[in-house]
């Protein structure tokens, strides 16, 4: 959150300001996106798993 400020004044000596916040927040929802990936099952598989290891 802090190193914005200094992403868009970089990205603003490649591209237009206006690009530069649309590849920002392209960035931000493919980052998004991408963690739902990461995410581990639910609760409720887990104690699936759990109840199925004690037996």
């Amino acid at each position: 959150m802090l190193a914005g400020p200094a992403v868009i004044g970089w990205l603003t000596h490649l591209v237009a300001l206006n690009e530069a916040f649309v590849l920002l927040t392209l960035l931000c929802v493919t980052t998004a996106v991408g963690a739902r990936v990461l995410r581990t099952g639910s609760g409720s598989t887990r104690r699936r798993e759990m109840a199925a290891d004690t037996h």
